[in-house]
């Protein structure tokens, strides 16, 4: 798979600390795409895997990391796939691994609490936080645990940083329709003042947003919005797309997306929504996956046509700690946007 080049990779990080300006960070921001458990620092996972007593473990590097320096390891998602491993499933594991250490009320308040106080820093004034329930429950842990500790931290965002955020119940597409219903049953509804809509992520081979369908009419009718992830240069993914944007699913927004930008038959669907069909872009997620030219090329071109995107975070720790406003910067210093 053709990708940017860690060296160039290395170098747009060190461009950015020198661009680095007041105006970028002072900014009001709104944040669209941002997984809660995406931003579980090594320094937090660490804390959190001590107080519950959780080994640190990767499957993938075949080692227990004992140390903060050495689980820092498992994060440098961003390295050549030589040393880290082929492209999503480096990622997955990292990800998901990382929850295991999420156990208690106070490990889902602290770690939404860390990312409010860090929207805080960035001037974001709104987001909408996406979480993955099922990835919890089949753990063991109950929903209640779970919802009480974001709903909390919620709250306390609104109150003390001035931070509004809404939840998006995300869906793992790798499970099945009936555990999605199920979850929908008991998280989307009883917590439906917490929750701004519904949408599908993890690994999309062989999992179409289609299969989904009795899930996002239901939740439609129940009056959540409703996305769904299409991550870079997967198969199938402009198959997907058109499944997102056409009926019976025609979703409200589209999590990613590039690849609709290489499709004028998809570009058309995007521009003949009525209602500002957008899409979340973040860009240092797709350094693994495409060239600069596509990365660049792509973002260019929505924005060149008119459609709405917006700049998000996707999943910090994991990307060398790249936030909204790295993502943000990398466009107009790197893209010439």
């Amino acid at each position: 798979m053709d990708r940017v080049p860690y060296p160039t990779i290395q170098q747009w990080k060190s461009h950015l600390d020198l661009h680095s300006t007041p105006f970028l960070s002072s900014l009001p921001k709104l944040e669209l795409h941002l997984h809660l458990e995406g931003t579980l620092t090594p320094s937090l996972r660490f804390a959190l895997a001590a107080r519950n007593a959780i080994p640190l473990v990767s499957t993938r590097l075949n080692k227990t990391f004992t140390t903060l320096p050495d689980l820092q390891e498992a994060y440098q998602l961003l390295e050549p796939s030589s040393v880290k491993g082929p492209g999503l499933s480096a990622f997955f594991e990292a990800y998901m691994g990382g929850m295991e250490c999420l156990i208690r009320e106070e490990d889902f308040y602290e770690l939404a609490w860390a990312y409010y106080v860090r929207a805080k820093e960035m001037n974001v004034r709104y987001c909408e936080v996406v979480f993955d329930i099922q990835a919890h429950t089949r753990r063991g842990i109950a929903v209640e645990t779970v919802m009480s500790g974001l709903r909390r931290a919620q709250i306390d965002a609104r109150a003390k940083l001035k931070v509004k955020a809404q939840y998006i119940l995300c869906i793992l597409r790798d499970l099945s329709l009936e555990s999605a219903m199920q979850h929908y049953e008991n998280t989307a509804l009883p917590y439906k003042h917490m929750i701004a809509g519904i949408g599908l992520d993890s690994n999309e081979f062989a999992h179409p947003p289609s299969i989904f369908g009795p899930l996002y009419a239901r939740a439609k009718s129940d009056g959540f919005k409703t996305t769904a992830h299409s991550d870079v240069a997967q198969p199938d993914a402009l198959v997907h797309l058109k499944q997102i944007l056409t009926p019976p699913l025609e979703l409200d927004r589209i999590d990613h997306g590039l690849d609709a930008a290489g499709s004028d038959e998809l570009m058309a669907l995007i521009q003949s929504k009525d209602h500002g069909f957008g899409l979340t872009i973040c860009p240092w997620a797709y350094v693994r996956h495409c060239t600069e030219g596509r990365l660049f090329g792509s973002i260019r071109r929505f924005v060149n046509a008119g459609v709405k995107i917006c700049i998000g975070s996707d999943s910090p720790a994991y990307v060398e700690s790249n936030w909204v406003v790295d993502h943000l910067a990398l466009l107009p210093v790197e893209g010439r946007l």
